[in-house]
């Protein structure tokens, strides 16, 4: 695996989380946002829908979510402890909904 590619992956939960923002913003109710939804895009921000579509933004956020677990099972052959919390944590950003 390359140096870029490696120095890449620690930051995929990240780029997940910020994806599904996104994606929320545009799609979620008003009620749960606590906003209204696509004020990021009025606001003129620009973000994972506003620069590549929310189709393209669905995707992305998928496979980084897929590339976060696939992390997490590298990190728990070396490192000490369950992975598992952090599983969890993964997979409530995808299934979240506000």
């Amino acid at each position: 695996m390359s140096a870029a590619a490696r120095s890449w992956r620690p930051t995929a939960p990240i780029l997940s989380s910020t994806a599904f923002d996104d994606i929320l913003d545009e799609t979620g109710k008003a009620r749960w946002l606590g906003k209204m939804p696509g004020s990021d895009r009025r606001a003129g921000k620009l973000t994972h829908v506003t620069m590549f579509g929310l189709r393209q933004a669905r995707e992305t956020a998928k496979e980084l979510h897929e590339r976060s677990l696939a992390n997490l099972e590298e990190i728990a052959l070396y490192a000490p402890g369950p992975t598992q919390p952090l599983r969890e944590i993964a997979d409530m950003i995808l299934q979240r909904k506000k």
